[in-house]
């Protein structure tokens, strides 16, 4: 049985061909595709990025999701080499969201963002556990003002579970447009260093949202021989789902 999910803004299966991640989703020289969760993910190990504008209708209210597979592993919340972005968000200088791992710490996830013109930064602590070239399920949830009791919170799940949560402080964007980056810091050249498979943006963030991301058909997947309830796709970007989103068997 099918789980629903609601409001889908963007997924992109990041198969084997360019055309599949989306219209308005490019991705640069450096990335190659190799296998990942279901067929294959997009890799970047040195240099490349994929980008697309306004991605986030909300960056202050929406859950991200992916598989990552990498070659570095983390131990108690600290990478086996180098600094790791996974997804970056930026209008200006003073309008900018950064999720990140680091080599010291340990630190875990690092959330680091300006917004507004406010600049916060948290770490996320040793609950981060891989071994390297295994699969893993990430989603990151930003909800300002809602499902904790009207606080502005994070969270971060890793495979099914969830490893930290915490009030924050987030700011009032001066925008929601803007370029968003995976595999890629903008502007810094800390690259993901490895592949990443299903990524997907929801702007709904109740709890039965996330869980149905965490434990649903969102974790299972959504293989490329399986069919949608709007029909048969290969990628969905930008596009709101204001009706329940749900792999259909």
């Amino acid at each position: 049985m099918a789980i629903p999910q609601e409001n889908c803004e963007s997924y992109w299966k990041l198969e084997n061909v360019i055309a599949e991640i989306g219209p308005n989703f490019i991705a640069s020289a450096g990335v190659t595709w190799d296998a990942c969760k279901f067929n294959n993910g997009a890799k970047n190990i040195t240099a490349g990025d994929l980008t697309a504008s306004n991605a986030i209708s909300n960056v202050t209210k929406f859950i991200f999701s992916t598989w990552v597979k990498t070659p570095w592993s983390m131990t108690g919340g600290q990478t086996s080499a180098g600094i790791h972005c996974l997804f970056s968000w930026r209008y200006n200088a003073n309008n900018r969201f950064y999720i990140y791992f680091l080599d010291a710490g340990p630190y875990g996830g690092v959330l680091d963002f300006v917004l507004g013109g406010v600049y916060q930064q948290y770490y996320n602590g040793t609950n981060w556990n891989w071994s390297a070239n295994s699969l893993n399920h990430i989603i990151v949830v930003v909800d300002k003002a809602g499902i904790d009791g009207g606080n502005d919170i994070v969270r971060f799940y890793l495979n099914k579970n969830l490893i930290f949560s915490s009030t924050v402080a987030l700011g009032t964007p001066a925008a929601h447009t803007g370029t968003f980056y995976l595999l890629d810091m903008d502007l810094s050249g800390f690259v993901w260093n490895g592949i990443i498979d299903e990524c997907k943006i929801n702007t709904v963030t109740t709890q039965a949202n996330i869980d149905a991301i965490r434990t649903g058909s969102d974790y299972e997947g959504f293989p490329v021989s399986n069919t949608f309830r709007r029909g048969p796709v290969n990628y969905i970007n930008n596009f709101p789902f204001n009706r329940p989103f749900a792999r259909v068997a």
